[in-house]
C-alpha cells in the first residue's frame, strides 16, 4: 500500500527483455536504505517487487500483465520514474491509499501552465469515469492529485510547482502516456453496487447508459 507521495525520481540504467518479460534497473537519487529482496515498491504508480541489487541498484521483473496493464514498457535507458517505498504502519497518510494495481493507461490531452502550477487534462476509458467525484483523489504515475472536473472519458487537475519540480509530471507532455488508479474506496462501492442490483460487471454505475 502506497499514499501517492513521491519520494524520489530515480533514473532507468537499463531495460533488458527475458522471454516474455522485462528486466528494469534503476538508479535513485537518494539512497534506498535497507532494501530488501522482494520489497515492494512503487514505480510510476505500478507495484514492483525488487528481484536483485546490483551495486545499489534495484532491479525488477515486468511481468506480461504488467507490460499490458500499464506503460512501463514505454521507458528506455535514461527517463526518469516516480519511485514511492510502501507505507509503514503508523506512518502519516499525507496522500491517499493507493495499491500500486494500476486501472487503465490514461492520455495526457493537455497541459496549460498558469503561473507555477499546470492544469492537467487527461483522457481514459469512460468505464472508468463513474468511480470518480470532483475534489475526489486519483493517482497520476503514482502521483496523488485532487480532481477538478470530470467529463465523459476525461478529468482535470492542477499540478502545483512542488510536485512539477519533483516528479515526472514537470515534463511530461500532450500525447504522453501516464499510469492510472482510481480510489480503491470508489471500487469497492461498485462492487457492491453490482452485487445489490444483479448489474453485469462490464456496466458502468447506472447501467449502460
Amino acid at each position: 500500500m502506497f499514499t501517492g507521495l513521491v519520494e524520489q525520481l530515480a533514473r532507468v540504467e537499463g531495460v533488458e527483455r527475458e522471454g516474455e518479460s522485462l528486466l528494469l534497473l534503476i538508479q535513485t537519487t537518494k539512497p534506498l536504505r535497507n532494501l530488501r529482496l522482494g520489497e515492494s515498491i512503487s514505480l510510476n504508480g505500478a507495484c514492483l517487487t525488487v528481484v536483485s541489487v546490483d551495486g545499489g541498484k534495484p532491479r525488477f521483473e515486468l511481468t506480461p500483465e504488467t507490460i499490458r496493464r500499464t506503460c512501463l514498457s514505454d521507458l528506455k535507458t535514461g527517463d526518469y520514474v516516480n519511485v514511492e517505498r510502501s507505507l509503514r504502519v503508523g506512518g502519516r497518510l499525507g496522500g491517499h491509499l493507493v495499491t500500486g494495481h494500476v486501472d487503465c493507461v490514461g492520455e495526457i490531452v493537455s497541459k496549460e501552465h498558469h503561473g507555477k502550477s499546470a492544469e492537467m487534462w487527461v483522457k481514459i476509458p469512460t468505464r472508468l469515469t463513474p468511480m470518480m467525484v470532483e475534489k475526489g483523489s486519483i493517482a497520476v504515475d503514482g502521483v496523488s492529485l485532487t480532481i477538478v472536473e470530470i467529463k465523459r472519458n476525461a478529468f482535470s487537475v492542477w499540478v502545483i510547482p512542488n510536485t512539477l519540480r519533483n516528479t515526472t509530471l514537470g515534463f511530461k507532455l500532450p500525447r504522453d502516456r501516464v499510469n492510472i488508479e482510481v480510489d480503491i474506496i470508489a471500487k469497492y462501492l461498485k462492487r457492491f453496487y453490482y452485487s445489490t442490483r444483479g448489474v453485469s460487471a462490464h456496466e458502468p454505475f447506472g447501467g449502460s447508459r
